[in-house]
């Protein structure tokens, strides 16, 4: 009985660990694929995705005039 419940319990931590290797792979694979993007010659001249919705926003909460306004001062 005792070596049943050993095993089951061995199988859910080989279960946990396969999990947990999937995920520490795609964080490594996450994180090469982030530097290979900041490591990018060309990385200043295209914005942040998230740069183009932020601009959208300003420009409609304060409009366009008063960005640009702020921008040359």
């Amino acid at each position: 009985m005792r070596a049943e419940e050993l095993h089951i319990q061995a199988a859910r931590i080989a279960v946990r660990l396969a999990d947990a290797e999937a995920v520490w792979e795609r964080r490594v694979i996450d994180r090469e694929e982030l530097v290979q993007a900041l490591a990018a010659p060309d990385r200043a001249t295209v914005p942040p995705a998230g740069a183009r919705a932020v601009s959208a926003v300003v420009e409609e909460v304060l409009g366009a005039g008063a960005v640009m306004e702020r921008i040359r001062a």
